[in-house]
């Protein structure tokens, strides 16, 4: 008896080990999809481009020029013959100045001063802008530290890259060149007035119902 029942479960395993399962049955081998490119067909050396290379043409517009010196980490150069000497206002707590013409300067009072403006360029972006120094009022009063310490940087920008760092405790810049030496940037060509109308667009006080002195006179308070 034993034996026979041994034989009918040997002989179902035999059969199911040769029949295939439902499941298993319905499973149907499906193709192999073909792989598409995203590139569709575009050579890789169309694509790929090797470090440091660059065809882009960027035609960039001048829209302004700022007034003030660089901060501490800025790379900057100054050009070795655009200067030039104008009358300024500067507010008070801002970094805003206003170009005064020769005959509204006695209606600055005390508020105005000679500027030397100094065109420079920073190294990132090779963006363009004024570096001012204020001149001393007396030319009998001896240069403050700082005044000397403005043309020291002005002089060492003009022969290349310069950091400046201000040191307060000895109220004068601290120049850092580079350790490696940078090449000189291509100065764009501007004339003076294209300059000054980037660096004064509407900040110029040229009669004496410009809103900065009818501030001054207590007129019309800004």
């Amino acid at each position: 008896m034993a034996k026979k029942v041994k034989e009918k479960i040997e002989t179902k395993i035999a059969q199911e080990s040769i029949t295939p399962s439902a499941e298993t049955s319905e499973l149907k081998e499906e193709p192999l999809k073909e792989e598409i490119s995203p590139l569709d067909g575009i050579p890789y050396d169309e694509i790929e481009i090797n470090p440091g290379e660059t065809l882009i043409q960027r035609n960039r517009e001048l829209t302004i020029i700022p007034i003030g010196k660089p901060k501490g980490q800025t790379w900057f150069t100054i050009h070795k013959n655009r200067v030039y000497t104008v009358y300024l206002l500067r507010r008070d707590n801002k970094d805003e100045f206003f170009l005064v013409t020769k005959g509204m300067v006695p209606e600055c009072g005390r508020q105005v001063h000679q500027y030397d403006l100094y065109l420079g360029m920073n190294y990132s972006g090779n963006t363009l802008f004024f570096y001012p120094i204020n001149r001393p009022d007396d030319d009998k009063r001896k240069p403050t530290p700082s005044y000397i310490s403005s043309l020291e940087v002005v002089a060492r920008a003009r022969d290349g890259w310069i950091r400046a760092e201000w040191d307060k405790t000895t109220n004068a810049w601290v120049i850092i060149p580079p350790e490696e030496p940078i090449p000189l940037p291509e100065w764009p060509e501007l004339s003076k007035d294209k300059i000054f109308a980037l660096a004064f667009k509407g900040a110029v006080i040229n009669n004496r119902d410009h809103p900065i002195l009818k501030d001054l006179r207590g007129k019309q308070l800004l």
